[in-house]
């Protein structure tokens, strides 16, 4: 593939390239061809690009990910193009709360993130917590929870030999009866409640900097507290 200093104004990435991306095979070529201009020949094309974000944009966890218009894009094709929206991957966010993580992202430096969990109705909340115990173990889980979520974590562990839906089924009831925004921040049904993967931040100490001072947002907890950035958004505040 040619590609000049001209061509670069006009290449187009249609899709996300290399890890948990896309990889369109006319996109990883695309990418393939700007990373071989680099000096990066040879290798397969995540590990070229983690060592292009190490080497030219000093990340220290990069994420062997190229995005449309995103950092390492405008990295590779020497664009002197504006500012771009950063790009949120994961589950999806309301509008309003997205607008103020691209606001903390763009202060922070970041191109993008990932949302790994937002509000959760009282039967995601047994699921999730029967999911997590059965995954972590019931110790794990409750380090992570105060008195009335490991009420609910109880229920789990005097269950062994029931069935899965028996358990999740016995633990709502108990979440329920506790009262579901006892038991987890994620049950609020006054605030947009979501968190970031700290893995899918480059500069998580500029991240958490940029969330202290940042507009709009409520309450935040931050590793090693909890184990992504939880952050919290009262809806009448937006």
């Amino acid at each position: 593939m040619k590609s000049t200093s001209e061509d670069t104004n006009v290449l187009t990435l249609r899709g996300s390239v290399g890890q948990g991306g896309d990889n369109l095979p006319e996109d990883v070529e695309m990418v393939r061809g700007l990373l071989a201009e680099h000096g990066l020949i040879n290798l397969d094309v995540e590990t070229a690009i983690e060592q292009f974000q190490r080497s030219a944009l000093g990340m220290e966890s990069p994420d062997g990910r190229v995005d449309p218009g995103g950092r390492t894009w405008r990295a590779l094709t020497g664009s002197a193009e504006g500012p771009v929206e950063p790009t949120l991957h994961g589950l999806p966010l309301d509008e309003p709360v997205a607008e103020i993580l691209r606001r903390i992202l763009t202060e922070s430096g970041h191109s993008s993130a990932k949302i790994t969990s937002v509000e959760r109705t009282p039967a995601d909340q047994a699921r999730i917590m029967y999911e997590n115990i059965a995954a972590h173990g019931v110790a794990a889980q409750k380090n992570l929870y105060a008195q009335p979520g490991r009420e609910v974590i109880d229920v789990f562990a005097s269950m062994p030999n029931s069935p899965r839906d028996e358990v999740i089924a016995a633990m709502l009831e108990r979440i329920e009866e506790i009262g579901p925004e006892r038991v987890s921040n994620h049950c609020s049904t006054s605030r947009w409640v979501f968190d970031v993967a700290p893995s899918s931040l480059d500069n998580p100490e500029a991240f958490s900097a940029a969330l202290k001072t940042a507009a709009g947002v409520d309450r935040y907890f931050e590793p090693p507290r909890d184990p992504a950035f939880h952050i919290e958004i009262l809806k009448l505040s937006v």
